[in-house]
C-alpha cells in the first residue's frame, strides 16, 4: 500500500515518442517535464499540480515537430507506481494514450 502523498522522485520520463527531464518546484516535487520527441523536436509538459503516486495529474503540453510546426494539447497523468505511468492526452485535437517509464 502506497503513503498518502508520495510524490514521484525520479529525473527521467520515457515513452516511446519522446524523452524528457523533470522540473521542480521549490520543494522537490515534479511539476513538469522538458525534452525532445520522435517527430524530430521539442516537448514541454507542465502538470497544475505536483505529481504523486497513484494519482490523477491534469496538464497541458506543448511543443514541435521537425523543430517548426507547433502543437499543443492537455491531458491527465496517473502514475500507477514508481516506474509506470499512463496518460490520455490530445495531440492537437486526435486523442491519444501513451505508457511511459520513469528513471
Amino acid at each position: 500500500m502506497l503513503a498518502q502523498d508520495q510524490y514521484l522522485d525520479k529525473d527521467m520520463n520515457v515513452n516511446i515518442g519522446m524523452i524528457q527531464w523533470a522540473e521542480r518546484n521549490s520543494e522537490g516535487q515534479i511539476t513538469g517535464y522538458k525534452g525532445f520527441n520522435l517527430g524530430m523536436g521539442l516537448s514541454v509538459t507542465k502538470y497544475f499540480d505536483p505529481l504523486e503516486v497513484g494519482k490523477a495529474t491534469p496538464f497541458w503540453h506543448w511543443g514541435t515537430v521537425m523543430l517548426l510546426v507547433p502543437y499543443i494539447g492537455v491531458g491527465i497523468h496517473y502514475q500507477v507506481n514508481e516506474v509506470f505511468y499512463l496518460e490520455l492526452l490530445t495531440f492537437y485535437l486526435v486523442p491519444t494514450l501513451q505508457i511511459g517509464l520513469t528513471f
